[in-house]
């Protein structure tokens, strides 16, 4: 691990002294500061670990008279984490009074759970200067710590100096009392900071140009029949639930744009259903907070951004991850590589879409011939005209995150076909779709593909992930079905993965087309002539081990169609109790018999 104090000369230094700056109240002012760089290397290359690590920075020097005006922090730079979109200090609170605090409040949490739950920092001083700051590491980011002092003002004349005073200890004690609104995997958590131990927060919600509207906690039941629990539960609002997802809801409105603000009251001035009482007002107010992720998968047919609006005389375009996402693609992959000056963006060559329309110097569009590709049969896209790569110039997995509630049953489809390495004969190529909640990926670094194949080849030591390899040939697209159970507790944002496996060509740089990706939690519309069959099964009370064996000798018979056991698409939870399998049936209407 490398540690490098920050000096006034640096440019973070700059960025981070004016966030620090607009976080101050009223009647502080800034004291003193230090920063610190972090970066963690594993024999000479960059890396982050998978659990904080315990880093105390000795001999800052950092002035404090009282701990409590003392604030450590991370800084977050715009888009180097979900749903951060601009750059942000992130709080590591003292340990000691956090905790205290909110076993004061009455949470339902042990202290073990709570450490679990937050990263902390630790300040011991001596003599008025900080003899040992201690934070919990885990990003190669800036750490630092500020001291705030309270602003005291001469008065013009001695009568006016105890309505002065009388006037600053109200505003420092109002200034006191403060509540932040952070968006986490899903779902948003209030945190109240103030002198009141007994407090219950009260939601507001606007979506598109509508006025913010009060929230009340609301219980909610599945497509499937599960109750899927209260949208509202004591600091945290659970955003698709809410109906406060971006994108089309499951009552067909659309919300291109939502937002929301909590207050906090104090216990008794909040009524049972959720409302404050009349006449009382708010303890502290947070800012709007913007909600960035989506209730539906986004771009499943990767129409957005057109390769012809851009380029010319082109049958495909590698796009980078970062110019992919700003222009609206909204899919990442782990396969990044360096530019090609040829067909890619400046930044790098991550993203590969092929156009079934080629523009010419004139503007002109015409059918592309897809040379190069050496496929059989039609030149199309499944949907619209365009679809991915997943081998762009590196093996890679493109994925996305889209908000789920625990309980719900997601069924997802996809098309694939092989791109094939010679157009004298039939070839395959593989992939995988990898399902999991999106805090187990990103609290397991699952951000590469090295990653993602670990994933695959041990998807039991990540609970709540479901895999599933398919094989189709280069001759026509293939339509893949299936479901996934949400069984993990907390999973209000879930992660899909479509990895490359191997190819006909075996180059890492060619193969896998993918299209047609979408998913829903009602039921697939069926082709005509078929019915759509979900079939699911759970498995409790029993180890994974003794469950997995058992899942393989099952038998299923549905109309002329026999299911085995390993047929189906299985997930373990993370609670250790339930092994869930679940497969999706196409079948002809007249043979519909189930036994």
């Amino acid at each position: 691990m490398e540690v490098k104090r920050l000096s006034t000369e640096d440019v973070d230094d700059a960025v981070i002294v004016k966030l620090i700056k607009n976080a101050l109240t009223t009647n502080t002012s800034l004291s003193n500061y230090v920063l610190y760089d972090v970066v963690f290397k594993v024999n000479g290359v960059e890396t982050e670990p998978l659990k904080a690590i315990d880093v105390n920075f000795k001999g800052s020097g950092l002035k404090v008279k009282d701990t409590k005006k003392a604030t450590a922090f991370y800084f977050a730079p715009a888009k180097s984490e979900d749903g951060i979109e601009e750059d942000l200090l992130v709080e590591l609170p003292q340990r000691e009074d956090k905790i205290k605090e909110l076993l004061d409040a009455g949470t339902d949490k042990t202290r073990e759970q709570i450490e679990d739950e937050f990263d902390f920092s630790e300040l011991s001083v001596k003599d008025e200067v900080a003899d040992e700051l201690k934070m919990e590491v885990r990003k190669n980011q800036v750490y630092g710590c500020y001291v705030v002092e309270d602003k005291v003002t001469q008065p013009e004349s001695n009568d006016v100096v105890n309505e002065a005073n009388d006037t600053l200890n109200s505003a420092v004690m109002a200034a006191s009392d403060t509540v932040t609104l952070e968006q986490s995997y899903g779902k948003l958590v209030a945190t109240y900071t103030g002198n009141s131990t007994n407090i219950k927060y009260v939601w507001y919600r606007k979506i598109n140009t509508g006025d913010y509207q009060l929230q009340k906690p609301k219980e909610y039941t599945g497509t499937n029949g599960v109750s899927l629990g209260s949208d509202i539960k004591d600091n945290e609002l659970y955003i698709a639930l809410n109906g406060g997802a971006l994108g089309t809801q499951g009552d067909g409105s659309n919300n291109p744009s939502v937002s929301y603000y909590v207050a906090a009251y104090k216990a008794g001035d909040v009524k049972t259903d959720g409302s404050p009482k009349d006449g009382k007002a708010p303890l502290a107010t947070s800012p709007q907070k913007e909600v960035t992720e989506y209730y539906q998968l986004q771009n499943g047919s990767f129409e957005t951004p057109k390769v012809t609006d851009y380029h010319i005389n082109t049958n495909n375009w590698q796009f980078s991850n970062e110019n992919y996402k700003r222009q609206g693609g909204v899919w990442q992959t782990t396969g990044t590589a360096t530019a090609n000056t040829l067909y890619s963006d400046p930044e790098g060559a991550d993203i590969e879409i092929v156009t079934t329309k080629t523009k010419n110097s004139t503007g002109q569009l015409t059918n592309s011939s897809l040379s190069g590709y050496s496929w059989h049969g039609a030149t199309t896209a499944v949907d619209g005209t365009q679809f991915a790569e997943l081998n762009c110039q590196a093996e890679g997995s493109l994925y996305q995150d889209v908000l789920t509630t625990p309980g719900e049953t997601l069924n997802y489809q996809f098309s694939h076909r092989a791109r094939g390495n010679s157009s004298s004969e039939t070839e395959n190529d593989t992939m995988s779709v990898v399902i999991m909640p999106t805090q187990t990926a990103i609290d397991n670094g699952v951000t590469t593909q090295t990653k993602v194949n670990e994933v695959i080849a041990n998807p039991t030591a990540y609970p709540g992930t479901m895999v599933r390899t398919v094989t189709s040939d280069d001759l026509s697209w293939h339509t893949y079905t299936g479901s996934y159970s949400v069984t993990t507790q907390g999973q209000y944002s879930t992660r899909f993965f479509f990895v490359a496996g191997n190819t006909a060509s075996n180059d890492p740089t060619v193969g896998n087309f993918l299209d047609n990706v979408f998913f829903t939690r009602d039921k697939l519309t069926p082709v005509k002539g078929t019915a759509n069959v979900i079939l699911t099964k759970t498995i409790s009370g029993l180890e994974y081990v003794t469950a997995y064996n058992l899942a393989k000798t099952l038998n299923f018979t549905i109309g002329n169609k026999t299911v085995s056991g390993t047929d189906l698409n299985w997930v373990w939870s993370n609670d250790g109790k339930t092994y869930t399998g679940s497969v999706v049936l196409s079948l002809k209407e007249l043979l519909l018999t189930i036994h």
